[in-house]
This record gives structure tokens, C-alpha cells and sequence, in this order.
């Protein structure tokens, strides 16, 4: 009795070649892995210099809300309370921190350390 070749051989699964290899399983997450390392710094920087645009944008809202204040009242606002219903964002910056506004023309003598760390107007 004889024993045919192709009897000693075991059939394989994936004969038709419609898989992938773990090579080119490897080699697509390198290159998934190299397209990352490119675009997620691209991506953080398009979106710090949107952020920056938004508060640029935001603090000349800020400035024509505190103008119209001075031209209604003759004084500035104590606080960006005084101008809450103009705030853009309700006053949160793009980052989440809240805007910080010191009135140093009327704050009086006691603001001057508040204004600059070297405790003066220069």
C-alpha cells in the first residue's frame, strides 16, 4: 500500500491567502506608531495656538466691555463682576482658568502690591 505525498502533508486554514502575517502585522503598527509620533505633537500645537487665538480674541472683548463701562459711568469696574453679562465665555479662558482683572487706576494706594511682584507702578 502506498502512501500519497500530498496526504502527509496538513492542509492549512488560510490556504487562499487572505490573512496577514504577524510581519505585516508588525510592520502596520510601526507605521501607525510613526504616524502618531507626527501627529499628536502637530495636533497639540495647532490646538495651543487656537487656545491663544480664542484669548486674544476673549481679552478684546474684555477691553471694549470695560470702555463701554467707562463711557456709561465714568469709572472703571472694581471687578469683571461689575461687566459679567458681557464676558465672553462667562469669563473662563480657553485653558479653564478664570480671567483676572485689577483695576489700578482706582484701586487706591493698598492695590500696588497686587499690580507687579516688585510692589510698584513702574
Amino acid at each position: 500500500m502506498s502512501v500519497k505525498k500530498e496526504h502527509l502533508i496538513m492542509p492549512r486554514k488560510n490556504a487562499g491567502g487572505r490573512g496577514f502575517t504577524i510581519l505585516e502585522l508588525m510592520f502596520s503598527v510601526v507605521v501607525i506608531g510613526v504616524l502618531m509620533t507626527i501627529a499628536i505633537p502637530a495636533y497639540n500645537g495647532y490646538k495651543d495656538s487656537t487656545n491663544n487665538a480664542i484669548a486674544i480674541a476673549d481679552i478684546h472683548l474684555m477691553e471694549l466691555s470695560i470702555a463701554q463701562y467707562y463711557n456709561q459711568t465714568s469709572a472703571y469696574p472694581a471687578t469683571l463682576a461689575d461687566i459679567a453679562a458681557n464676558l465672553p465665555n462667562n469669563g473662563i479662558d480657553p485653558w479653564g482658568n478664570a480671567y483676572v482683572y485689577l483695576n489700578i487706576l482706582n484701586g487706591g494706594p493698598g492695590i500696588k502690591g497686587k499690580v507687579r511682584k516688585d510692589h510698584s507702578l513702574n
